[in-house]
């Protein structure tokens, strides 16, 4: 059919478009099944076993992203620990008054875990909506495009966001930020109240 829609009997390739990525290997073994039917032997490739350069290509831009990742992640972990210590530290009078009028060392730490948590919670809400605020500036905003390697056009540079990673940052760097100020409020809890009234 292919063939006489050209006018020729040379046609040697079929290439099929989806809308969706993600049902290649679907659509491979249906129109596989389809063709066996019709006694038709036809190799099925999948764009990737065509283009070998796209998976190298996409191994080069993972590893440079991850590399990326574990930077920002080191970064991140590093400032929210120092921030939610010295928070901490700098409040050890503050510990010391607290235990003076009877709140109790495991009252002390509950305290700054709260306080932690709600930070955390306020934190990754802003932090949600720069991203999505970013994403809407770049997609429909900015709309820059690239030339991808061996290619001749132009295409539009898109970000796409994931939920579940958005939601699994969110609920780590809460539970970093609990965690970071566990440790400190529970060393300022166990000194003596006399030795937190007079820390400098």
């Amino acid at each position: 059919f292919a063939q006489s829609l050209y006018d020729t009997t040379s046609v040697d390739r079929l290439s099929v478009l989806l809308k969706d990525s993600r049902k290649t290997e679907v659509m491979r073994a249906e129109l596989g099944h389809a063709l066996d039917r019709r006694g038709l032997e036809v190799d099925i490739k999948t764009w990737k076993e065509l283009d070998p350069l796209y998976t190298r290509i996409k191994d080069m831009f993972d590893i440079m992203f991850l590399f990326i990742f574990v930077i920002v992640f080191v970064v991140a972990v590093m400032s929210i620990v120092n921030t939610m210590s010295m928070a901490v530290l700098e409040r050890t009078r503050e510990i010391g008054t607290l235990r003076a009028l009877g709140i109790k060392r495991p009252g002390i730490v509950k305290m700054f875990s709260i306080e932690s948590a709600m930070l955390g919670v306020l934190g990754s809400i802003f932090g949600i909506g720069l991203t999505v605020l970013s994403c809407f500036l770049v997609n429909v905003v900015i709309q820059p495009t690239w030339v991808p390697p061996v290619m001749t056009r132009r295409i539009p540079f898109e970000v796409y966001l994931v939920p579940e990673y958005m939601l699994y940052s969110a609920i780590f760097l809460v539970l970093l930020a609990v965690g970071a100020a566990i440790l400190p409020a529970r060393r300022a809890a166990r000194q003596e109240i006399v030795d937190a009234l007079g820390h400098v």
